[in-house]
């Protein structure tokens, strides 16, 4: 049976709601100006899902279900992020010091991932969910960081756009979770994740631009 081609509807919508609105609402938004908070909001959605689905994936065999591993990546994921957001808020942590300890973490995955699948696949159930978790934890908490710290960054200099950041970082997290997938499947999951660094990296570099 012929395989489908991904349907282009999805990014062509995302792209649609997010500039098509700003012909009709008078808000202050010029993307000649504000290209800068389009490109990290955008880097963060992407970068996000590329590290996600990618584990969601990776994990089906190690925990030996879909729905198992569905829901430890997401529990882990979401928790440590909400954690990594609060703490954040409440705490000073340099964006380029959370950033170096993603892509850090996304290389020593990438060239110990055989080994640290083994290691987990090698225990019971109940030690493989404890096990995933505390694999998944670390890099979640970072990776809750530079969302909060981008919107402070806005709040700061141009509050007025805030909503239109969250609409475009929805966008891109709806799009990237998609795209992470096909790349997943036509060139490897390992090279998302490696993708993901770069996205990071790139809405560092913005960041100290906006």
């Amino acid at each position: 049976m012929k395989q489908k081609e991904p349907s282009p509807v999805v990014p062509f919508l995302a792209i649609l709601l997010i500039i098509f609105p700003l012909r009709f609402r008078k808000i202050n938004i010029s993307l000649k100006k504000d290209y800068r908070y389009l490109i990290y909001f955008l880097a963060l959605g992407f970068g996000f899902f590329f590290i996600e689905m990618p584990l969601i994936q990776k994990f089906i065999l190690i925990l030996g279900k879909p729905a198992y591993s569905l829901s430890v990546i997401l529990f882990s994921l979401m928790l440590s992020a909400g954690i990594g957001s609060f703490v954040s808020s409440r705490v000073r942590i340099s964006l380029s010091w959370a950033v170096s300890v993603i892509v850090f973490y996304i290389i020593i995955y990438i060239f110990l991932s055989g080994y640290i699948h083994s290691f987990i696949i090698s225990k019971v159930l109940w030690q493989r969910f404890l096990y995933t978790v505390l694999f998944v934890f670390p890099l979640g908490f970072f990776m809750g960081i530079p969302f909060p710290a981008g919107l402070a960054k806005a709040k700061a200099r141009k509050a007025e756009i805030i909503p239109w950041l969250w609409a475009v970082n929805g966008c891109a997290s709806v799009v990237g979770s998609i795209a992470a997938v096909i790349i997943s499947i036509h060139i490897g999951f390992l090279f998302v994740v490696a993708v993901s660094a770069g996205l990071y990296l790139t809405a560092l570099f913005v960041y100290k631009y906006m």
